[in-house]
């Protein structure tokens, strides 16, 4: 009994010297960074320190509070808080304290104002804040004015002489020359494409429609037959050679045919028999035989082929007979002018 009496003496001595719950202790703020001065975009640390009752609990400013709060500093991040207890110092007496990572940007020096806690106790919250202080940034710039940054010098002259301006010049005109040589010959070539392609076109149609006609047996349709034969081959003549073979008469076809430096003479001379022939079936009421109507088809074939051959390069030439050959009609019958070719 002697011994719990002590303890119990003990325990109403320690809670006499603890503060009344009903009276409010103090509330101490204190604001501090851990370097003497901050340069532009560096990084250093900001506590925040309050002394308080240990029955308080303490609640500090977010990092994402912004320049409202922490003025010209810059948080980066908040750390944990911690705390400890004073202990004689300060019976009943505790601290709470936060580190803040900061840095800032502004120019000579930083200011930071009163930053504010909120102290919990109970159902009451009193907001208790830390002085102002203003942190120095020095200048990033030397203070030695014959090394700082100076305005900038003007361009320095650079003459041209003649011969500079004479061969920039001749540069110049040598690569709008080349420029245009290079544009004549692609629409040259295009153009001799575009020729090349229009011709054959005209002599697979000719070929193509002589292969249609049949030479007639009955005397009847001869004069059809070589109305039809005239005007294919007339039309060929026109298109490839410029002639204008329809507005004129046979011999004045035959007459231009044998002056052209490009038309062989044979061929002329086949071209003449067909439409001295086809002049006589349409307009002598003459009726030629089968033989001499497929005699008749058969030359008209072998004076555009002639032609063909002598107008376009051996390569196109050969690509023409390739062609006909292809288009003619199978026939065992060959004349002899055929047969000597």
């Amino acid at each position: 009994m002697t011994r719990t009496r002590c303890w119990l003496l003990v325990l109403i001595g320690w809670l006499a010297l603890l503060p009344p719950a009903s009276q409010a202790q103090p509330v101490q703020v204190d604001a501090y960074v851990e370097a003497d001065s901050l340069r532009i975009g560096e990084q250093t640390t900001l506590w925040m320190v309050v002394e308080h009752s240990f029955r308080s609990e303490v609640a500090f400013p977010e990092a994402d509070t912004g320049p409202t709060l922490f003025g010209d500093l810059e948080v980066l991040e908040r750390g944990t808080p911690g705390y400890r207890y004073m202990g004689a110092a300060r019976t009943g007496g505790r601290i709470d304290s936060v580190g803040y990572t900061v840095t800032t940007f502004a120019l000579d020096e930083a200011e930071v104002p009163a930053l504010p806690a909120w102290v919990v106790t109970g159902e009451d919250t009193t907001i208790a804040g830390s002085d102002a202080f203003t942190i120095p940034v020095p200048s990033v710039l030397p203070a030695d004015t014959t090394t700082a940054m100076q305005p900038l010098m003007p361009l320095a002259p650079f003459p041209y002489t003649g011969s500079q301006w004479l061969a920039a010049s001749a540069l110049v005109l040598a690569l709008l020359a080349l420029a245009l040589w290079g544009y004549m010959r692609y629409r040259r070539r295009g153009e001799a494409e575009a020729a090349n392609d229009e011709a054959a076109t005209i002599y697979e149609a000719t070929c193509t429609t002589l292969s249609t006609l049949a030479p007639p047996e009955a005397n009847a349709e001869a004069k059809i037959f070589y109305t039809a034969l005239t005007q294919a081959l007339r039309a060929y003549l026109a298109k490839r050679l410029g002639i204008p073979a329809r507005e004129r008469t046979s011999a004045e076809v035959v007459h231009a045919l044998e002056q052209h430096p490009q038309v062989p003479q044979k061929a002329a001379g086949r071209i003449q028999a067909v439409l001295e022939l086809a002049d006589l079936a349409k307009f002598a009421d003459t009726s030629p035989d089968t033989a001499a109507n497929r005699t008749a088809l058969q030359e008209t074939k072998q004076a555009v082929d002639a032609i063909e051959h002598a107008l376009s390069p051996p390569a196109k030439s050969r690509a023409s007979a390739t062609l006909h050959d292809a288009n003619a009609p199978r026939a065992d019958h060959r004349t002899p002018d055929a047969a000597s070719e």
